[in-house]
C-alpha cells in the first residue's frame, strides 16, 4: 500500500459522472470523499480540445486497495501520452502551412518564456477589478486567485461578510461572478474567471450530487 495516496483520480464525460464512478470504485460514500476537480471538461473546436472532466477523489476515512491504485497509476500515464498527443494535434491544426520563419519562431520561444509573467500580471489585473467591484459594495476582501487549465478560480476562505457576499440561493456570488467576467472582457481578457466563497460552490455541486443520487 502506498501509504502517501489515498486517493484516485477519475475521467469522465462530466464532473458528476466522475465523482459518481469514483465512488461506486472506491465502494464508499460522497461523504467519505474529499472531492477536487482537476479538469473541467471541453467540448473543443473540430474535435480538436476536447478535454473530459478529471476529479480526484481522496479518502478520508479507510484505504484503497492496492489494485485500485495500480489501475490510476496506470491511468495516469495514458491521460499524461493523450494530453502529449493533444497538444501536438491542436499545435498542428493552428499552424500556418510552409511556416519556416526564423524570426516567427523566437517569437514563439519568448512567448513561452514569458508565460509566467503573463499569468502574473493577469492575476494582478482580476485582483484589483475583483477588489475595485467588492470595495464599491461596501466590502474588504483578500482574494486568493489561481489558474489552471487557462481558467481562474477567485476564493474567498475567511470573511465576515461571507452571508452577504454569497447572498440569498447563491444569486449575489452568481451576480459578482458574472459583473466581474464582463468587467475583464471590457479589458480584452477573455478567460473564464470563477468566484467561490468560503466553499460554498464546492458545497453546493456536492448537494446537487446527492441529490441526484438519491432519484
Amino acid at each position: 500500500m502506498d501509504k502517501e495516496k489515498n486517493y484516485i483520480d477519475i475521467e469522465e464525460e462530466t464532473v458528476e459522472k466522475a465523482i459518481e464512478k469514483g465512488v461506486e470504485l472506491l465502494k464508499t460514500t460522497i461523504e467519505n470523499v474529499d472531492v477536487e476537480i482537476i479538469t473541467e471538461p471541453q467540448n473543443g473546436f473540430l474535435k480538436f480540445g476536447k478535454k473530459k472532466a478529471i476529479v480526484r477523489l481522496r479518502l478520508l476515512s479507510g484505504e484503497i486497495p492496492q489494485e485500485l491504485l495500480n489501475k490510476d497509476k496506470k491511468g495516469n500515464e495514458e491521460r499524461k501520452e493523450k494530453i502529449k498527443i493533444d497538444e501536438v494535434l491542436e499545435k498542428i491544426s493552428g499552424e500556418k502551412k510552409g511556416i519556416d520563419n526564423n524570426q516567427e519562431n523566437i517569437e514563439k520561444s519568448s512567448e513561452k518564456f514569458d508565460e509566467k509573467n503573463k499569468e502574473s500580471s493577469e492575476k494582478s489585473m482580476i485582483e484589483e477589478k475583483f477588489k475595485s467591484l467588492t470595495e464599491l459594495m461596501g466590502f474588504k476582501v483578500e482574494p486568493e486567485i489561481n489558474c489552471l487549465n487557462n481558467k481562474y478560480r477567485i476564493i474567498i476562505k475567511d470573511t465576515p461578510d461571507a452571508n452577504l457576499l454569497i447572498g440569498k440561493n447563491g444569486k449575489t456570488i452568481e451576480a459578482l461572478q458574472h459583473v466581474l467576467n464582463k468587467m475583464l472582457i471590457k479589458e480584452k481578457f477573455n478567460k473564464p474567471v470563477y468566484l467561490d466563497i468560503k466553499g460554498y460552490i464546492k458545497q453546493k455541486r456536492r448537494n446537487r450530487f446527492l441529490k441526484n443520487g438519491k432519484k
